[in-house]
């Protein structure tokens, strides 16, 4: 644990498992000492070099098998990191040599959600088009992710799309009026009017799957695209269109569209990305055969069966230790 915080997810995991220890105010030595003292077998390491991670604990070798997962879009380039989890949209086969960890693969998705919670009587009444200054009919483009990932290449492939569709517009979530002022300037220079670019404040975690459900077409960002924010997205029946590039972070979008069945949504080439999405805009009944699939095909899309993703994961670290325990 990062800290001694107790929400209801703290609450969750410590029912499911028989000890959860706080080892926020341990230095490094002395939580690998922990680690050992508790005969520790398999030691997973979700944040790599990032806030709050602790390379530090496994560089002195505390358990007998270390694996990266999830947290460091990449590989943390040492050898006390025995493996990383991944699939093979994320790490493709080609691209294991760019890591220094064995690159162990899942047969589908490398994450796995549950469907949206239905948190019972909202205090407030859901999202609405009208409520947020969408369109009624029109067709509504969406990007959720963080505004550092929209590029300058990507915001003009963008532009392009919302020249092509008519009365479509482009649906940004965004709290910085930096980034408004200077999306808006792009959009005033390439000739169209200021009510195609249309922005939202944050919505908050609850009623954000039902804000997605709102839009029409999830477009991803390159070369750092979409994580969380598109499984609650896909989740919500929201599809995504994405380019899959070179790195892990450029592809995680690429493992989420084949996990739920959206193959014909990974697009190979920019070129390919932008005019997928004129096609789509222009066909609003294909959009919708899109937004259905996801809705009636839930509950037999990988994504969303976490009780067979999770065999899957245990399957391979249990694999994984009988091959180190038998050395």
């Amino acid at each position: 644990m990062l800290a001694a915080s107790r929400d209801r997810f703290t609450r969750s995991v410590a029912r499911g498992c028989e000890r959860l220890r706080d080892v926020s105010q341990l230095g490094s030595e002395a939580l690998a000492e922990l680690i050992r003292a508790d005969r520790i077998d398999v030691l997973v390491d979700l944040m790599g070099h990032t806030h709050h991670g602790r390379p530090s604990v496994l560089a002195l070798r505390p358990a007998p098998l270390q694996l990266h997962y999830l947290g460091y879009p990449g590989t943390l380039g040492a050898d006390w990191i025995d493996g990383v989890i991944a699939d093979a949209w994320l790490i493709p086969p080609e691209h294991d040599i760019h890591h220094r960890e064995t690159v162990h693969r899942l047969p589908w998705g490398f994450v796995s959600s549950g469907p949206l919670v239905d948190q019972g009587a909202p205090a407030q009444p859901p999202p609405s088009r009208e409520g947020l200054g969408l369109p009624a009919d029109a067709v509504v483009y969406a990007c959720f992710n963080r505004p550092e990932k929209i590029t300058p290449a990507v915001f003009e492939s963008w532009l392009e799309i919302l020249r092509q569709v008519p009365d479509s517009v482009l649906w940004i979530i965004n709290d910085q009026p930096r980034v408004e002022e200077r999306l808006r300037a792009r959009l005033d220079a390439a000739g169209l009017e200021p009510q195609r670019l249309l922005f939202s404040p944050k919505v908050e975690s609850a009623a954000f799957g039902q804000a997605c459900a709102l839009a029409d077409l999830l477009l991803d960002t390159s070369p750092y695209g979409s994580g969380s924010t598109a499984v609650t997205a896909l989740a919500a029946g929201l599809p995504l269109l994405t380019c899959p590039g070179e790195t892990f972070v450029s592809r995680m979008g690429a493992s989420l569209c084949a996990a739920t069945g959206l193959e014909e949504l990974i697009c190979p080439t920019p070129e390919a990305y932008r005019q997928r999405a004129i096609a789509l805009g222009q066909q609003p009944a294909e959009l919708h055969r899109l937004r259905r699939q996801l809705h009636e095909r839930q509950s037999e899309l990988p994504l969303f069966n976490t009780a067979a993703w999770v065999g899957h994961l245990e399957n391979l670290v249990e694999r994984l230790l009988a091959v180190e325990v038998g050395r």
